[in-house]
């Protein structure tokens, strides 16, 4: 990896040429799993809110030359699409995001890169066919749905797992059918490169290292000057916080746009160890590695331009937003596979008391867009009137008087004088 800001856009590309040995920077689809053998289970990938699966958003293949370990590393990260849970902002919710990382001799990758970059179908098709593509499903069960770890048997064919009953149920609707059937000698298997109705559009992402005007350069004190001279009376303090808290907030969106003017369609923001430009006040204190004790250092954010390939608007509901995501990993990206005790439901379902670990869990920030004060309107009570702060606008603009859809405004200190 690069050192140094890096900016990645969207590029178009077929789903067999974004698989897990190409090592790919890509949005939606199946993920294309890093470590093949040890993947995370159902539940890590159920929405902490609705307990729904949430769909593969994108992942980042993000190496760290100095380490051996580390020669192949990617970042995974995964989205619940029920819009009421991203009503929630702070740490991993409703998303979840997963480190894993291969040395370059390792039990899945030839040690030679790969001889094309963008393979045919069928290249793809022989290969899998012959048992000799590195892939996830040779070593578990999983979900034809979303790729990822299947526990859940059909019971009537006994051939092909689910990650849940909404994902067995998805595909018996759409496939399996007519297909199952206790007599049949192999139950046919959904070709893995097909789109469906739980994931999201599936593109590659092309990196670029950014040029100065993109750097994060944030100021100490993001406040303009005060909008609103001191008018000492007890009465006013509420209303000039509220004005000075929206100028900041103003001042802090108005740096956003014009980070993200300087590369409009950028959708990714790499910087291992950068600065993260936040779009709303800074977070909490960002956990320690749960593994190791290290603290966590910034790894990329996610800008909201993604949401505009996702085609996650549905018709009379709610649907996922956000303004900006950050994801922060161990410092020290301890290293991995490591053996852990097993919880309760690894050894049900194992029957071991240990469970290797090759995806270690990491953290999300959610910041969202009504996190900024000037995109929500503010009302306040000033001797029993209601001024209301048009939040949409700056504090300037609201300086003028009466608003044309009849909206009260602030108007000058002559104004709150005729109210006292």
């Amino acid at each position: 990896m690069t050192s140094g800001l890096a900016l990645g856009f969207v590029s178009s590309a077929s789903p067999w040429q974004l698989t897990s040995n190409l090592f790919p920077d890509k949005i939606g689809g199946r993920p294309s799993w890093l470590a093949l053998q040890h993947l995370p289970s159902p539940s890590q990938l159920a929405c902490p809110i609705c307990a729904s699966p949430m769909p593969f958003l994108l992942q980042v293949y993000s190496t760290i030359d100095e380490r051996t370990d580390c020669f192949h590393r990617s970042l995974f990260l995964f989205m619940c699409r029920n819009g009421p849970c991203h009503k929630q902002t702070g740490i991993s919710v409703p998303f979840a995001v997963f480190r894993s990382q291969l040395g370059r001799q390792n039990p899945y990758y030839s040690f030679q890169p790969p001889e094309t970059e963008y393979p045919s179908l069928d290249t793809v098709q022989a290969l899998i066919k012959a048992g000799s593509f590195p892939c996830a499903e040779r070593y578990n069960y999983i979900c034809p749905i979303c790729g990822c770890k299947a526990d859940k048997l059909c019971s009537r064919c006994k051939r092909i797992k689910y990650c849940s009953k909404h994902h067995q149920m998805m595909h018996w609707k759409s496939y399996h059918k007519i297909d199952c059937s206790s007599e049949a000698p192999e139950a046919k298997r959904e070709p893995r490169f097909d789109a469906n109705d739980f994931l999201l559009p599936e593109f590659r992402v092309c990196s670029e290292p950014a040029d100065e005007s993109a750097a994060v350069e944030q100021d100490s004190e993001d406040s303009e000057s005060d909008v609103l001279s001191d008018q000492g009376d007890e009465e006013f303090k509420e209303l000039e916080s509220v004005a000075k808290r929206e100028t900041k907030a103003e001042a802090r969106f108005r740096k956003f746009k014009d980070l993200m003017s300087s590369e409009p369609d950028q959708v990714i923001r790499l910087e291992r160890g950068g600065t993260p430009f936040w779009l709303s006040e800074t977070p909490p204190d960002i956990p320690n590695c749960e593994a190791c004790g290290a603290k966590r250092v910034f790894e990329f954010q996610v800008t909201p331009q993604i949401l505009n390939y996702l085609k996650l608007d549905r018709l009379g509901e709610a649907s996922p937003d956000f303004g900006s995501l950050y994801v922060f990993t161990c410092s020290e990206s301890c290293p991995l596979p490591r053996i852990q005790l097993a919880s309760a439901e690894e050894v049900c379902e194992s029957a071991s008391t240990s469970v290797t670990v090759e995806y270690q869990s990491e953290v999300v920030v959610c910041q969202m867009a009504h996190d900024l004060s000037l995109l929500l309107p503010r009302a306040i009570a000033i001797d029993s009137q209601q001024v209301f702060l048009l939040a949409h606008r700056s504090v300037n603009e609201l300086i003028q008087g009466v608003d044309d859809v009849g909206c009260v405004r602030i108007n000058t200190p002559e104004f709150f004088d005729k109210k006292r």
